[in-house]
């Protein structure tokens, strides 16, 4: 089989660091954005329903919680505070360097792994029953976290600091993929395969092509793939973006 495309469908600030890994991996590589992240004005937040001083942990669940959570001014708290802040969990290394990065600090407590299912389990061990978690992210995309907190006996406040919203590919990204001997999606995300199906309408294009490869990273991303008859050929459920790209590599290369 001829090396494919491989197409990078992940938000403009976020695709840089999988597209260099893929390239160096030896595939000819195009960014393809299918989803943008909406930053919501401080103005537009909801305010939460608990008192800030009363909060036992914040959770972000990625790097764009992250870039916003450093611009959020929070009253100084003694609540659980270290070095007079609030106790701060991350899904993953990636989230927790942009905290190093932006916010000064490192997080009290990072998840291994990239993904929901993996730091729920871990967390679970450092909370108490009637602990009060504010869940910090994108706008009703935190579903897992929040109902396993909340049976653990966990009060769990929802805060949306961002929305994803679709973004189809520009014309010029159309003839690339039209024109290319065959093509490989990568998807990290139900929100990209939602946006793929939405591009592929306005379009006109057939479900799948002949010469298109699907590949999920996660099992609730081939799960969406699943559900809009998109079968991928290769499914990640490591926590690493680096071994996503190996497992392309051994597929394709």
């Amino acid at each position: 089989m001829k090396k494919p495309l491989a197409l990078v469908t992940r938000p403009t600030q976020d695709c840089d660091e999988v597209a260099k890994e893929l390239s160096s991996r030896g595939f000819s590589v195009h960014v393809a954005p299918l989803i943008q992240v909406e930053v919501i004005s401080p103005k537009f937040r909801e305010p939460l329903p608990v008192s800030w001083d009363e909060v036992d942990w914040v959770i972000l669940t990625s790097r764009n919680g992250a870039r916003v959570w450093s611009t959020v001014e929070i009253p100084a708290t003694s609540s659980t505070s270290k070095n007079n802040r609030l106790a701060v969990a991350t899904i993953g290394e990636r989230t927790a360097e942009k905290v190093r990065e932006l916010c000064g600090y490192s997080p009290d407590f990072v998840g291994s792994g990239e993904r929901s299912e993996l730091f729920i389990p871990q967390f679970l061990e450092l909370v108490r029953e009637g602990d009060k978690i504010v869940v910090a992210g994108a706008c009703k995309r935190r579903g897992l976290i929040e109902t396993a907190l909340t049976e653990h006996g966990v009060q769990v406040f929802s805060w949306n600091l961002y929305d994803i919203v679709p973004s189809a590919p520009v014309l010029g990204s159309v003839s690339i993929i039209n024109n290319a001997p065959s093509v490989l999606w990568t998807f990290f995300s139900g929100s990209a395969v939602s946006a793929y199906v939405e591009w592929r309408k306005l379009y006109s294009l057939p479900k799948v092509m002949p010469n298109w490869y699907f590949a999920a990273f996660g099992e609730p991303t081939a799960a969406a793939m699943r559900k809009h008859e998109l079968p991928p050929c290769v499914v990640h459920c490591g926590g690493s973006y680096l071994a996503f790209c190996d497992l392309l590599v051994a597929r394709f290369l």
